[in-house]
């Protein structure tokens, strides 16, 4: 029993850090596209943003709570580590995580227990037969926003309904047919991995060992992966550049979201200051950037990719050199970005000096 509630604290502890850094799971605009699924009519979605703001009111309490106990570990590890040494600190620190894996996980647990109240709430507004069609749909999209905010570097976590709303395709045809044949495909496994994070202690009374975490994530990357490609097939070739990107950024998200030189180089462009030769000359250098960068964000993503296999495998040699590449990949991208960082710099200061 205390290995299970220990690794169900593991577990919860994403939704924690999520929560106390104010991230939580449900935003605005999922609120709406919630009602917009329950065809609620306006004042019952005017309730529902009411409903929402009481909801983020909660969870900063419960940030502020979780905060309070990461500094309060934090000044008990330091005291270990001064008076222990490393070795005893780190040992003592994890007696401290487990002594109390009740407590900890009834705070880790609270968000989750927020949101599940929000939802009921919100489904509670749909009361004409029209409404309740949507109910099923709210509670398959509460699942697949759950597991989006744990935001994981494999992207297995990752949204396809989320990417074509953004991008606004979720209501063409063929690909809002498309995106509910998606939403049926990922939501055994959502289910699965939302089950795996209990709301309170009771709960885990009768708990079993659940399906492997890595063969879910695998599972659910290659569903990701299957309806990311149809829906690009369905789009004019237009939208294919602007699809692929978010696809990049949402699969693989530590190597391909925005890098600081490309924010720097996005935020220089829009400097209406600039001459014309000063343009030629920030375009070159975005291009290098872009055509040194390509070649260790493939090489980081495949790895991501070839560790999330070998994990499901058990292959743990396998596992362990795709472990490697990615520490490399990061490495070598960290030095191309303070490199192109400090380019940048002195591409502004000779702008300032003009």
């Amino acid at each position: 029993m205390r290995a299970v509630v220990n690794g169900t604290v593991a577990a919860l502890a994403c939704v924690a850090t999520a929560a106390a850094q104010d991230a939580a799971a449900i935003d605005a605009g999922d609120v709406r596209h919630y009602a917009e699924l329950l065809a609620l009519t306006d004042e019952q979605e005017a309730q529902a943003i009411e409903r929402y703001r009481a909801y983020r009111a909660e969870m900063r309490d419960a940030a502020s709570a979780i905060r309070e106990m990461a500094m309060d570990q934090a000044a008990d590890s330091a005291e270990d580590l001064r008076e222990n040494g490393l070795a005893g600190a780190y040992f003592r620190s994890f007696l401290r995580a487990t002594a109390d894996a009740e407590g900890t996980l009834e705070l880790f647990a609270r968000p989750l227990r927020i949101e599940q109240e929000l939802i009921d709430d919100l489904l509670a507004l749909a009361t004409t037969p029209q409404q309740r069609e949507g109910v099923e749909r709210v509670e398959r999209a509460w699942r697949r926003d759950r597991v989006s905010a744990a935001q994981s570097p494999f992207g297995d976590s990752a949204d396809v309904v989320d990417l074509a709303r953004r991008l606004g395709h979720d209501q063409r045809e063929p690909i809002a047919g498309i995106l509910l044949e998606y939403e049926l495909a990922i939501d055994p496994i959502r289910r699965v991995e939302v089950g795996m994070l209990p709301m309170d202690f009771a709960a885990l009374q009768d708990a079993k060992p659940a399906e492997d975490v890595q063969s879910l994530g695998l599972r659910a990357k290659k569903t990701n992966i299957q309806f990311a490609r149809r829906i690009k097939q369905a789009l004019s070739e237009e939208h294919h550049d602007r699809w692929d990107r978010a696809v990049r950024e949402a699969f693989w998200p530590e190597p391909y979201e925005r890098s600081g030189p490309q924010k720097i180089i996005g935020a220089l462009r829009l400097n209406r200051t600039l001459t014309d030769k000063d343009c030629e000359r920030l375009e070159a250098i975005a291009a290098d950037y872009e055509e040194r960068a390509a070649p260790i964000n493939r090489d980081w993503a495949a790895a991501l990719d070839a560790h999330l296999h070998a994990m499901a495998a058990e292959d743990w040699d396998a596992s362990g050199k795709a472990n490697e590449t990615i520490y490399e990949s990061r490495a070598a991208r960290r030095a191309l970005d303070e490199e192109f960082e400090d380019r940048l710099a002195e591409f502004s200061r000779q702008q300032q000096t003009k």
